[in-house]
């Protein structure tokens, strides 16, 4: 009886896991790995369920685009700022100092 009840047990605690494995998930193995070692909370093992009924990608596929993404092309999640070069630094011309210029003093003569 007492090892019934830990496979039974067993079984529902790694009920994400075998969600994602069942989906055919991308990131199973991740989704295993927060299910072990943060599952005993009810946090972890919630968040690990709630991982692995996300949207699967699979290998080859292509998200539904709208007629607004064919018109402008891929949108990009990522800011503008990554997504070009930076500019160049501007050059800034340091002021001399009287030491290091050639500047000669009027004499009073």
């Amino acid at each position: 009886m007492g090892l019934v009840l830990i496979l039974i047990g067993l079984a529902v605690y790694f009920i994400p896991t075998f969600v994602a494995g069942h989906r055919q998930h991308h990131n199973l193995a991740a989704i295993f790995m927060l299910n072990l070692l943060l599952g005993w909370t009810f946090l972890g093992w919630a968040l690990s369920l709630v991982w692995a009924l996300t949207a699967v990608n699979q290998a080859g596929s292509r998200p539904i685009s709208s007629d607004y993404d064919s018109a402008v092309g891929p949108v990009s999640l990522a800011p503008r700022a990554m997504n070009r070069t930076p500019p160049a630094a501007p050059t800034r011309q340091r002021k001399k100092s009287p030491l290091e210029t050639n500047y000669r003093w009027k004499s009073d003569d």
